[in-house]
C-alpha cells in the first residue's frame, strides 16, 4: 500500500511518525523496528510512505535461505526455507508468510496468522489458496509433491491465513 502527500515538516519520535500537512499536524502512532513503513521525499516536498498492512500473529526467525516478502515459509532440516509443495520433505511443516525481505543467515519477520495484504496478488475472492513452488501460493491446487490450503482470498489482494492438513499426492 502506498499513500503520496505534501508535507512540510517530518519527524519520527519514538512510535509516533508526525508531520505536517497544510496546516494540519498528523501523527501515525505505533510506528516500530520491523514494521516495513518506509518513507521517501521527493525534491518537492513529496513525501511517499508505504507499508505491509497485516494483522497477524509474527515470530523472528533466521533464514536460510534469501527470502522474499510474501514468501510462503516452511521448516525443513536446514532452518526456515520458502515453501515449495513438490518437496514432500515440507508437508506439514509450512509455518506463515515472510512480512519483509532477508537474506541468507538474516533475520526474517513471519506472520503465523490473521490477515496480510499485498497489492501486486490478484486472487478471486473467496478462493481457497494453495502452496505452490518457490514460496509463491496458487489458487490452482498442485497435481505432484503434497497439497495444503494456506489461505483464503478475503479480497483480491488481501489473505486470511488459514491452514489446512498436508496430503502426499
Amino acid at each position: 500500500m502506498s499513500h503520496r502527500i505534501k508535507v512540510t515538516n517530518i519527524g519520527v519520535d519514538g512510535e509516533v511518525l508526525s508531520f505536517t500537512e497544510g496546516s494540519s499536524e498528523v501523527k501515525i502512532k505505533r510506528i516500530k523496528a520491523g514494521s516495513n513503513i518506509s518513507v521517501n521525499t521527493t525534491e518537492d516536498n513529496e513525501v511517499e510512505i508505504t507499508g505491509v498492512n497485516r494483522t497477524t500473529t509474527e515470530i523472528t526467525v533466521t533464514a536460510f535461505e534469501a527470502i522474499s516478502m510474501y514468501d510462503l515459509l516452511a521448516v525443513s532440516s536446514n532452518g526456515i526455507v520458502k515453501a515449495d509443495s513438490s518437496d514432500t520433505t515440507l508437508a506439514g511443516k509450512i509455518i506463515g508468510f515472510a512480512v519483509e525481505t532477508a537474506e541468507a543467515g538474516d533475520l526474517v519477520l513471519v506472520a503465523l496468522d490473521g490477515a496480510i495484504t499485498n497489492e501486486s496478488w490478484s486472487f478471486t475472492i473467496g478462493a481457497l489458496l494453495f502452496a505452490g513452488t518457490n514460496g509463491e501460493i496458487t489458487e490452482t491446487a498442485p497435481e505432484t509433491g503434497f497439497i495444503q490450503h494456506v489461505g483464503i482470498a478475503i479480497t483480491a489482494t488481501t489473505l486470511r491465513i488459514q491452514f489446512g492438513t498436508p496430503m502426499l499426492l
